[in-house]
């Protein structure tokens, strides 16, 4: 597919799904207008009796990046989006939040595919691709076929997305949406180290996982994940290194967290190999919302609370050899909120299947998906990953 293909596909879809959505009125995300005079304005704006005070802001930015389409998001499905947009001869742009591209998958540590990378059907050219390099760098299959090595990871999909004339705006965070009349999305605001400033597009794709530009754009968003009922539970990753038994150093001091007593205590945790002589462990953390700032920040918190007692529970209970090396920077987070809309399967073009996008722990695609509905967690919870149990446990 050709570049003016590309747009003149992408488009039409576009515009008929934007036609049918829900969406803000227009005193909440108004037409573009002039920026004031000044460089910057805050006033007081009217607030209903009880809410909380508000102001209006605004500032003039430059309009320093333009594209074809443009990625806000680069995990995995940004990455296989953009990569995908820039085959068909698109130009394109990818915003990411982080140093590097990858999400949960770097960032976040997981290093670990959902299932096997050795599927029956193709897992897709963007997919594939990455494969083939993890294999020719020999990061794949450190003592299970699924494990990988994420930091070389990162540096993989790096160097895919810079082959394919991708430009990459890293350590940069998706700010707002400047929405026109009848609902298209003409710029967003985006701040890095140079500061806020604007990125013009014919098309965007929100592969954010919280759906932080469909949300700032006003259209309708599902946080829960099935039934509007249950939300998929964080996880914090760490990594444990073996040691002689006589260099163990205990890792919770007297008086500090709760012990836990026996194996039944224990949250939801899988561990899996990370190379010779270490392995890789996680931690769910349920009942947290991804999309509010404050209950992000006490999932960080739970998650290393978390951490360190598990920790303690494997070198106190289970006389595991095991030193803490690191933790991951940030908490791994499934799905904060879901666009509302129709799915498309992307399978011939830029990712495998439907289920073996489950298997390569991600879910590439240019539209938006709606509310899945595989599965329930255990009568009684309100989100997976509960304390009790443990998975996928080896040494």
């Amino acid at each position: 597919m050709k570049r003016r293909q590309f747009l003149s596909a992408t488009a039409a879809g576009a515009a008929g799904w934007l036609a049918a959505q829900p969406r803000l009125s227009q005193e909440a995300h108004p037409a573009a207008e002039p920026a004031p005079a000044d460089a910057s304005r805050v006033a007081d704006a009217p607030t209903a009796p009880g809410a909380p005070p508000e102001i209006t802001w605004s500032r003039k930015v430059p309009v320093r990046y333009q594209a074809d389409v443009a990625v806000i998001g680069g995990g995995i499905a940004g990455v296989c989006a953009a990569a995908a947009a820039a085959r068909s001869g698109a130009q394109v742009i990818l915003v990411e939040r982080f140093a590097v591209t990858g999400g949960m998958l770097t960032a976040g540590g997981v290093s670990n595919f959902c299932d096997e990378t050795q599927v029956r059907q193709p897992l897709g050219e963007v997919f594939s691709e990455i494969v083939a390099d993890l294999d020719a760098w020999q990061a794949l299959g450190h003592g299970k076929s699924s494990v990988f090595h994420y930091e070389t990871m990162a540096v993989i999909l790096q160097e895919l997305l810079l082959r394919r004339g991708v430009k990459l705006l890293l350590h940069t965070r998706f700010v707002d949406a400047r929405v026109a009349q009848g609902g298209r999305i003409t710029e967003c605001i985006v701040c890095g180290a140079s500061g806020p400033e604007a990125l013009r597009a014919a098309q965007f794709i929100d592969c954010s996982g919280e759906s932080v530009l469909a949300r700032a754009a006003g259209f309708q968003t599902q946080e829960d994940w099935y039934a509007g009922r249950w939300r998929l539970p964080m996880s914090l990753m760490y990594f444990v290194r073996h040691v002689q038994n006589d260099e163990v150093e205990p890792s919770r001091p007297e008086g500090w967290f709760q012990p836990i007593a026996n194996k039944a205590g224990l949250p939801m945790t899988s561990v899996w190999p990370d190379g010779p002589g270490g392995n890789a462990i996680k931690i769910k953390i349920p009942m947290f919302d991804a999309t509010d700032t404050e209950s992000l920040t006490a999932a960080e918190i739970q998650g290393r609370r978390r951490m360190m007692q598990v920790l303690d529970y494997h070198q106190r209970v289970e006389n595991k050899p095991w030193r803490l090396d690191h933790c991951s920077p940030i908490i791994g987070i499934r799905e904060g909120a879901r666009i509302v809309g129709p799915r498309l399967d992307q399978r011939r073009h830029d990712g495998p299947s439907r289920r073996n996008r489950r298997r390569a722990g991600g879910q590439p695609g240019l539209r938006p998906a709606r509310p899945g509905s595989r599965g329930r967690p255990p009568s009684g919870r309100r989100a997976w990953g509960g304390s009790g149990g443990v998975t996928g446990s080896s040494d």
